[in-house]
């Protein structure tokens, strides 16, 4: 099952997880003093890896409103995502601290596709961050 689990264990069930982990990235910090001729330069390790997932849960009005007020919630926080195929992404290989959680786009009133559902409504978040290490 798809889901976002935060830093206290507690978990929220999407009905989609999907994104990509840009690997760690060395980066090089570079100076040059003035009257010196030349470039310091200083390799300040592997970090700065973004990470980006689509979040989707399918549902009533209701519970698409508020699995999308939890998903807001953890913007600030340390999370682990488990995607579509059962990969948890966290502890940090690709789950980190959440910056950026896009506004709710796409809901919408839609008829059930399978006869008997209750689904009425699909609730869509873009979220992205930083892996925390």
């Amino acid at each position: 099952m798809a889901k976002l689990i935060d830093d206290a264990g507690a978990d929220l069930e999407c009905d989609f997880v999907g994104g990509e982990v840009q690997p760690l990235d060395e980066s090089v910090e570079t100076w040059q003093t003035p009257g010196l001729d030349g470039v310091g330069a200083q390799n300040l390790g592997a970090n700065a890896s973004r990470w980006s997932f689509v979040v989707r849960k399918y549902g009533t009005l209701a519970a698409v409103e508020a699995w999308s007020l939890a998903v807001r919630a953890l913007k600030g926080t340390v999370i682990s995502a488990v995607d579509d195929w059962g990969t948890e992404h966290g502890d940090g290989s690709a789950g980190g601290g959440i910056l950026v959680v896009s506004e709710l786009s796409r809901l919408s009133r839609t008829t059930a596709v399978i006869p008997g559902s209750t689904t009425v409504a699909r609730g869509v978040h873009r979220i992205g961050g930083v892996v925390t290490e």
